[in-house]
């Protein structure tokens, strides 16, 4: 029953946008597949797969946007593409593609950072060493985003360089700080007094089966 509920879902998820959206607007069909694609039979968890691959297939950038932003749509890609089954690595690899294109050019993709903090990139990469050539490919294609973002720390650091400006070194700030505290402050003098001890104080398309 949980199977062919999944695979409903899935045939309506490759629809149309109005369709998608009967869906995302819906929490508890994305919590539900959420829960399949982790705690149910392979066969489940492979339409529950799909369910969720077709939704950011066909999804506009608004609603991918609430996918990942609400749903914790970028979980459930790890989930898929830490699956042993092919299929579902191929469907998480995929989803993850449409994600990044919704997300604007590789040069400033809205989804960069999220995929690094989701822990994503050392998945997406093990996919080159033991993957279909269908996979390295989708692969390829997935880390170019991450690599334009690298390049594009990499020339902000030689622009800066060009520029005379120093990274800033928390430690050092900190010293400087401390040092400039210190000159400020001028000793007190008190006469007659004994000295007393400071106590210290110290976040698809649609398919037939």
């Amino acid at each position: 029953m949980r199977k062919e509920a999944c695979w409903l879902i899935s045939n309506i998820a490759a629809g149309s946008q109005s369709q998608i959206s009967l869906i995302i607007e819906h929490s508890h069909y994305i919590e539900a597949l959420k829960k399949a694609l982790t705690e149910d039979l392979q066969d489940v968890v492979t339409e529950a797969a799909w369910s969720l691959g077709n939704l950011a297939s066909g999804a506009s950038m608004e609603q991918i946007g609430k996918l990942v932003n609400e749903y914790g749509y970028l979980g459930c890609l790890k989930a898929m593409l830490g699956n042993f089954s092919q299929k579902v690595k191929q469907i998480g690899l995929e989803a993850c593609l449409n994600v990044l294109n919704s997300g604007g050019d590789v040069k400033n993709n809205v989804y960069v950072k999220s995929f690094i903090g989701e822990g994503l990139i050392p998945q997406i990469k093990e996919v080159l060493s033991n993957g279909t050539q269908a996979q390295i490919n989708l692969v390829e294609d997935i880390l170019a985003f991450f690599k334009q973002s690298e390049d594009k720390k990499e020339g902000e650091l030689d622009e800066n360089k060009e520029q005379g400006i120093k990274p800033l070194n928390k430690d050092e700030d900190s010293d400087d700080e401390d040092e400039e505290e210190e000159e400020e402050e001028e000793p007190c003098h008190y006469e007659n007094r004994q000295e007393e001890e400071d106590d210290e104080k110290y976040k698809y398309m649609e398919r037939e089966d």
